[in-house]
């Protein structure tokens, strides 16, 4: 008698469609993996982020109606036994893959590792998955290193006692010794993904679907006069730079927003969704068209000068500075006297380098003449940063006689540079009726050991009156990991503020809140941040180091920034 799994399999066999090469699986072999998100069995939230201490990661297509792909499951719940360091996580990503019917194959074929739902089947392109029974073995740092099949136990016409290599077993064994996988990809068997945006969107183009796209997320950088490589607010731009805007947003370097979506609600996000990633790659392929230009929007216009508008102030740096051709560039410092009379309010201010070229990016503090005390943040200017621009009723004061400390990373451009950077303030003309402070959770007695790949560093803060929280910038150097923003309150409950699952001290934001947010009085605020010291950190300066606080660029620093006003008081 036919048993069910050979009845199956001869039935997929039937209709099996050719072996496809490993040439979509190589292209994903290196690839950095965003933080996606999922909602798990039961539909909570639930993401990559969750498993972010696990030295690897296993990824599994999964399918409940594919045969071969339930057929190995038993194989991924060994795997999962003799690596219990190591999550394996299931992923199902079909049309009809709802909880409810998720939590009933979970239990029908007694799956022993977790398992999430990828409800915008944003693994399409993240891993470029297209087989259920397709495996990822992503590294430390979340880097695919593996990808294509447990091994050939199982498949459109076999059905083996035993695979003839532990193709994933094997792969996954090299990265926790830190070597390169001996065999990266191999093909598999397995059921195809419908994917349920195909095909190609029918007249798809520039003007309808995608100008919008790029003028909220990509033009408030992408505009003359700022340090983007090219403009973005025309079809010419647009389409001149098609295929690599594609790339960028697919792999989410690009619009830089690195806020994991569960946690907030940000004034100032600028991620694209599942959907506008689609939109765009499908016009990029269908040949980037250009449509109608009556039905286009009205390109944004950015102020040649300043964006909050005519300072009422500017004041510059006291000298300029050339910066060499090239080699390494310490954190240059400058002072510079403000001669205010009485205490300044600033409702805005906004930093301006004077060679966008050469400047990293810029901090401007201030401190009394003379004091020891860190100073006081005022405003940046920092890649993927916005001006300071407090709401309506809200200032931050600056007290008379203070001087500006300006702290300038400068980069090698292969030519000699200048630079005199500015800052312009728009001032209150009244006390506000908020003054807006600023604290940071800072944590200046760290040590990282050399070649450590998940180092931890905490801080924290007792609340002793109700406030409001505005905004939150935190702040590591080149081997910050992760950043975490979190809440105790009094009656036990907890809450992550604010997480940054892939930190990237190129592209440090300040995240704005959309809504204040209240932390009533004997909470208790703490910050929690992960380091990688290890070799596998391609921006590491040196991993035989041990590292401790300092303000250069190959130190490291900790401080997680608050903007917050007092709920009682002024």
């Amino acid at each position: 008698m036919t048993s069910w799994i050979g009845l199956s399999l001869g039935l997929l066999i039937l209709n099996a469609p050719p072996k496809e090469t490993t040439n979509k699986a190589k292209e994903s072999i290196g690839k950095r993996v965003f933080d996606l998100t999922f909602v798990n069995d039961k539909g909570k939230p639930a993401g990559l982020s969750d498993f972010r201490a696990a030295p690897a990661l296993v990824l599994v297509i999964m399918g409940r109606d594919c045969p071969v792909a339930n057929a190995l499951i038993p194989d991924f719940n060994d795997l999962q036994r003799e690596h219990p360091q190591v999550p394996v996580l299931g992923i199902y990503m079909g049309p009809n893959d709802a909880p409810d019917l998720v939590a009933m194959h979970v239990k029908a074929f007694a799956i022993e590792f977790p398992v999430l739902i990828d409800r915008e089947q944003a693994c399409l392109e993240a891993l470029g998955a297209k087989r259920t029974g397709e495996t990822f073995v992503l590294d430390g740092r979340r880097v695919i290193r593996y990808h294509g099949r447990i091994g050939n136990r199982v498949g459109y016409r076999q059905v083996k006692d035993k695979a003839d290599r532990a193709d994933l077993a094997l792969a996954l064994e090299e990265v926790l010794a830190g070597k390169k996988v001996n065999v990266a990809t191999t093909p598999v068997e397995g059921c195809l993904i419908t994917d349920r945006h195909t095909p190609v969107k029918a007249g798809v183009d520039y003007c309808k679907d995608i100008a919008p796209i790029l003028h909220a997320k990509c033009a408030p950088c992408h505009h003359p006069g700022t340090a983007a490589p090219f403009s973005l607010l025309s079809y010419k731009d647009a389409a001149e730079h098609a295929a690599m805007i594609q790339e960028v947003i697919q792999e989410r370097r690009m619009p830089p927003w690195f806020a994991d979506a569960r946690h907030g609600h940000f004034l100032n996000n600028r991620a694209l969704s599942a959907r506008e990633i689609r939109t765009i790659s499908n016009w990029v392929q269908s040949g980037h068209k250009e449509g109608n230009p009556a039905e286009a929007p009205v390109e944004p216009v950015y102020s040649p000068q300043w964006n909050i508008g005519k300072p009422d102030q500017v004041l510059r740096m006291p000298t300029t500075f050339k910066v060499p051709a090239s080699g390494p560039v310490k954190y240059q410092f400058f002072y510079t006297k403000t001669k205010f009379q009485k205490d300044m309010w600033i409702q805005k201010a906004e930093v301006r380098p004077g060679n966008r070229a050469a400047v990293h990016h810029l901090i401007v503090s201030w401190r009394y003449p003379g004091s020891k005390d860190p100073p006081e943040w005022i405003a940046a200017s920092i890649p993927g940063g916005d001006p300071t621009i407090f709401p309506e009723g809200m200032a931050r004061r600056i007290p008379a006689g203070v001087e500006l400390v300006w702290q300038v990373h400068y980069n090698a451009t292969g030519k000699v540079e200048e630079d005199q950077s500015e800052i312009g303030f728009v001032f209150s003309d009244r006390p506000p009726r908020k003054q807006v402070l600023l604290h940071g959770l800072v944590n200046n007695s760290f040590v990282i050991p050399p070649g450590a790949p998940h180092h931890e560093v905490t801080a924290q803060l007792g609340v002793a009156r109700d406030l409001y929280i505005l905004g939150f910038f935190p702040h590591m150097h080149s081997r910050g990991r992760d950043f975490e923003y979190r809440v105790a309150y009094p009656d036990g409950r907890s809450e992550v503020l604010l997480s940054i699952p892939r930190y990237d001290s190129n592209w440090q934001a300040t995240y704005r809140l959309k809504q204040p947010k209240r932390i009533p009085a004997g909470s208790v605020l703490r910050c929690i941040a992960h380091y990688d010291n290890s070799a596998a950190n391609p921006a590491n300066p040196n991993p035989k180091k041990e590292v401790v606080w300092g303000e250069q660029a190959w130190e490291e620093m900790f401080i997680g920034y608050l903007d917050y006003y007092l709920a009682d008081g002024f």
